[in-house]
């Protein structure tokens, strides 16, 4: 656990000197400048939302149920 802690802190620092440098070397007129969170192993990415169309979604969930008669 301390151990984890350790590795975050330190990820963090290592991650906005890569930064750093990273956004000194590029070219600014072909590229975006780049943040710590691009190079920190531990920085989740944010999931997108899901679009669905409701015309999906009333298939999926109002389907009628076919009923087999003997």
């Amino acid at each position: 656990m301390m151990a984890e802690g350790r590795g975050k802190f330190e990820w963090g620092q290592t991650s906005c000197m890569m930064a750093l440098i990273a956004n000194i070397m590029r070219d600014p007129k072909k590229s975006k400048a780049l943040t710590p969170a691009d190079f920190n192993p531990y920085n989740e990415k944010k999931k997108q939302d899901v679009v669905v169309p409701v015309s999906f979604l009333k298939e999926l969930w109002c389907r009628e149920e076919k009923t087999t008669s003997r």
